[in-house]
């Protein structure tokens, strides 16, 4: 199940990357850049996408592009990964379908 969310993710994402004209892609990348959930392989793909289109004369070297990821997950955007009791939201009908 987790390789079918994060290949949808990616299916997403990834056609033209356009973060700045879909603010709702936007926040799906934010907040998957965050989610310790996502393995790190996702992560990191989307990252050095994210750089190649966004950062083109930004060399990243690996162990920079690591501790960015690292950085990341310290960083809440939209979703507080750790206080998320899925659950609760659903049954209270506060979890909305949005990306």
């Amino acid at each position: 199940l987790k390789c079918i969310i994060e290949d949808k993710i990616k299916e997403l994402l990834i056609p033209n990357m356009d973060l700045l004209q879909s603010s709702e892609k936007a926040h799906l990348f934010l907040d998957v850049m965050s989610c310790p959930f996502v393995s790190i392989d996702t992560r990191r793909f989307l990252y050095r996408k994210y750089l190649k289109n966004f950062e083109p004369n930004l060399n990243r070297s690996h162990l920079e592009i690591e501790n960015d990821l690292q950085s990341l997950l310290q960083t809440y955007w939209f979703v507080k990964w750790d206080e998320l009791d899925i659950v609760k939201m659903i049954e209270k009908k506060e979890l909305k379908e949005s990306y």
